[in-house]
């Protein structure tokens, strides 16, 4: 006999794929089983590509603890692993401190997390 007590967060998921997209990670409850892709370092800010394997789908995370900078991170889908064609995109102005997110898309396209600089450079990821 099964028990629904053993039901994972994940399980609890409310996207998959394309339905995913432009859905908030969280909401959706694919933030249960995220891990990150890739991820770096820059200026005070901590940038992740997040990966939910229950919803296959993406998203960027940033924590910042640094107020000298302000910015936006974003996620880019792409068509192609070039990057050449972007299909969508996601952009959410980071905060002074703490962490944000931005909308999730569908793991089916070659996905990359960007932070934009006020007035500065824009540094990514490679696409996944």
């Amino acid at each position: 006999m099964l028990s629904p007590i053993g039901i994972s967060p994940a399980s609890a998921a409310g996207c998959y794929r394309q339905g995913c997209n432009n859905q908030d990670p969280q909401a959706m409850g694919c933030s249960a089983d995220a891990k990150s892709l890739d991820s770096y370092t820059w200026n005070g800010f901590y940038v992740e590509m997040r990966f939910s394997p229950s919803c296959s789908a993406a998203w960027t995370r940033a924590t910042v603890n640094d107020c000298s900078h302000g910015g936006s991170i974003k996620t880019i889908a792409w068509y192609d692993w070039q990057a050449t064609q972007w299909a969508a995109q996601s952009n959410v102005q980071v905060p002074c401190y703490g962490t944000t997110w931005t909308k999730m898309f569908s793991y089916y396209f070659y996905i990359q997390s960007c932070i934009q600089l006020y007035g500065g450079p824009q540094y990514c990821t490679r696409t996944h």
